[in-house]
């Protein structure tokens, strides 16, 4: 039972990550536009989202925008 939420969990991450991916392509013309745009703005997410700086180190603002991003709900 363990295992089939594990596949489940995995199979959305990969899912959302590809998702993600395709959205950044469709966006930009060269490869080099969509891979500085994809890794500034995974680190932006993780910032915000509380994986890369705690939340309570961050100022009422940013916690406040924090409370609506899923990378800090996996956190919770």
């Amino acid at each position: 039972m363990i295992l089939i939420g594990i596949i489940i969990a995995a199979s959305t991450v990969a899912m959302a990550a590809t998702s993600y991916g395709l959205l950044i392509a469709t966006f930009f013309k060269t490869p080099q536009q969509a891979l500085s745009f994809g890794s500034i703005s995974v680190v932006m997410l993780a910032a915000i989202g509380g994986i890369w700086v705690p939340v309570f180190v961050m100022p009422p603002a940013l916690q406040t925008l924090s409370t609506i991003s899923p990378l800090n709900w996996s956190l919770e």
